[in-house]
């Protein structure tokens, strides 16, 4: 296992992991994993109006709150990405009331509304734990 010194640290007590786009950090003696966004990337995905199959547009939304999901996790991390994909699809002309259907579905097919509506931290969890195994 490498040090922190030989990983990436901006401080001496905080140690950050830039791996498959995944950030890795401690946060009260907790490891947190959440998702790294280049800083001068842009949110851009398959526009909603390019001639794809409307399934394809359909599975944007899924797969990405799926890989959110998976990565983050803490709810709060997994919420800022949610709202980070809200605005990329938003950017890419996808219509509001197509995202909001589609991330409900999301929430709905995993039993977890109670993280779309509350944050439920708990309901999150199980979610984070069911989708890595």
């Amino acid at each position: 296992m490498p040090t922190c010194s030989q990983i990436f640290a901006t401080k001496p007590d905080e140690c950050l992991v830039y791996r498959f786009r995944i950030v890795v950090h401690e946060v009260s003696g907790q490891l947190r994993a959440s998702i790294y966004h280049k800083p001068t990337s842009e949110p851009y995905i398959l526009p909603y109006t390019s001639n794809h199959p409307r399934h394809i547009h359909r599975n944007i939304p899924y797969r990405a709150l799926l890989r959110a999901a998976r990565i983050c996790s803490n709810v709060d991390d997994f919420n800022s990405e949610r709202i980070r994909i809200d605005i990329s699809l938003l950017l890419n002309s996808y219509p509001p009331n197509f995202i909001s259907k589609q991330f409900n579905r999301f929430f709905h097919l995993n039993n977890t509304m109670p993280v779309l509506n509350q944050l439920n931290e708990q309901v999150y969890h199980r979610l984070h734990q069911k989708l890595l195994y």
